[in-house]
């Protein structure tokens, strides 16, 4: 799993080389097209203005030289521009496709083997009401009932 927080989607055209998607999209994704709603968070599929995934997010390049069949060229291009940010290069297999990628480029094939990543970040996604029940119940509901309690047995002590 890689992380592609603004991305972007790709179109490969026929050309010289060869060039193949490395990275797509769900079939659930699609390009919005209306960044102004997308901005303020309400972005939707509009049939006939969006494109419908799955999306090309990374696509890998790759020409011979046509004097020297030896030499080739090599290009991997991302359709995001801060997948290696620090503020996302921790997260899911950013990391180890940046290396692999690299490895890629200097022509070396065989350290090309992903492995599974190990899982350091998982997400939590809650709703408006899970997050309210999650900040409410131990900052006001369970003081309230400490409170009440307390209140209860000193009540009954004096009696």
């Amino acid at each position: 799993m890689t992380v592609f927080p603004t991305a972007l989607a790709l179109e490969i055209k026929a050309g010289k080389g060869k060039a193949s998607p490395l990275i797509k999209s769900s079939e659930g994704a699609w390009l919005e097209t209306d960044l102004k709603r997308l901005k303020k968070g309400e972005a939707q599929f509009d049939e006939g203005q969006d494109v419908r995934g799955p999306l090309n997010l990374a696509v890998w390049v790759e020409e011979k030289d046509k004097k020297d069949r030896k030499k080739e060229t090599r290009i991997l291009v991302f359709g995001d521009d801060d997948w290696l940010t620090d503020k996302y290069v921790e997260l899911g297999g950013n990391k180890e496709l940046l290396s692999k990628g690299l490895s890629w480029l200097r022509s070396r094939e065989k350290l090309l083997s992903l492995s599974k990543p190990k899982v350091a970040n998982s997400f939590l996604f809650l709703s408006q009401g899970e997050k309210l029940t999650i900040t409410v119940v131990p900052l006001l509901v369970l003081p309230l009932l400490c409170l009440l309690l307390a209140g209860l047995v000193a009540l009954r002590r004096r009696s």
